[in-house]
């Protein structure tokens, strides 16, 4: 099969510890991360602004909030235009001293070539009886946009778009308008704590072995020939991202998870609704880093 095979980060954002002023979180120096404009910030920041290389940087002046940096597929495009990386991008962020989480991290992988999009055969062994044709962690139904009709093509999702992995399967051509070719993205999406695991091991292996990896711990459909060309190469086991938890989920889920349910199976519902309500809120909060 004449295909060409390509694979890439796509989105990553960082959470920061605070930060007064922007060049504490990032090295302003470079030309790349230079200030363009500033901007209207997100909620619950109060300054925001937008990098020269397409990046949006907010600050909090709240110390438990902190600073968060949002990346998307042009912001590393052109960071590649420029001779950076993707591994040299993920180095260079370690060593920035303020980083304290990849909230999100999106690794694609692109499959030129054929007559057209393949993303119609990943639901159809899905679908098929023969469960060793689609092996998956994901739970749930895969959830289908079809605005063929609108010419932006197919999206299949497995997992669950609110969930801490999602696989999008979707016609890339279409969506950039490209009616002559044929283009098919597989992304992955990890949201923490698989996204800081993503990243520690994209520290130890190969970023395309790392990438690889992670999508087949989350899917594989092994009788599809253009999937295992696009998967064929050395992989690693994920690590176990539990061991990269923020610390706050496992200290409320030890202390107070118990007493919620404690209070509200003696009838005190007032008060585990309270708490449950500032759990909620607290983790809205820091899911938004």
């Amino acid at each position: 099969m004449d295909l060409q095979i390509s694979s890439h980060i796509d989105k990553q954002n960082i959470s920061f510890r605070f930060c007064e002023k922007l060049e504490e979180m990032l090295p302003l120096e470079g030309l790349l991360f230079e200030v363009a404009e500033e901007m209207r910030p997100f909620p619950f920041y109060d300054q925001a602004f937008r990098l020269k290389c397409g990046a949006i940087a907010n600050l909090s002046k709240s110390r438990d909030q902190g600073g968060r940096l949002d990346m998307g597929g042009e912001v590393f495009q052109e960071m590649r235009l420029a001779g950076i990386s993707d591994t040299e991008w993920l180095e260079l962020s370690n060593t920035l001293p303020r980083k304290k989480w990849t909230t999100r991290i999106d690794y694609c992988f692109n499959v030129h070539g054929g007559e057209a999009s393949f993303v119609e055969d990943t639901l159809a062994e899905w679908d098929t009886k023969d469960k060793a044709r689609c092996r998956t962690k994901l739970r749930g139904q895969p959830r289908i946009t079809d605005n063929r009709r609108g010419k932006d093509g197919m999206t299949i999702y497995y997992g669950s778009e609110k969930g801490e992995k999602l696989i999008r399967v979707y016609d890339k051509a279409a969506e950039m308008n490209l009616l002559s070719e044929a283009w098919t993205r597989v992304e992955l999406q990890l949201k923490k704590p698989h996204s800081a695991a993503f990243v520690i091991d994209a520290a130890d292996h190969n970023l395309a072995t790392v990438g690889r990896s992670w999508l087949l711990d989350a899917i594989d459909f092994p009788a599809l020939d253009w999937w295992k060309l696009m998967i064929c190469g050395d992989t690693i086991t994920p690590r176990d991202a539990r061991e990269h938890r923020d610390k706050f989920w496992t200290w409320a889920h030890e202390h107070f998870t118990s007493w919620v349910v404690k209070r509200a199976c003696n009838g005190e519902l007032d008060e585990a609704e309270a708490f449950s309500a500032f759990l909620a809120e607290s983790i809205y909060n820091r899911d938004c880093k």
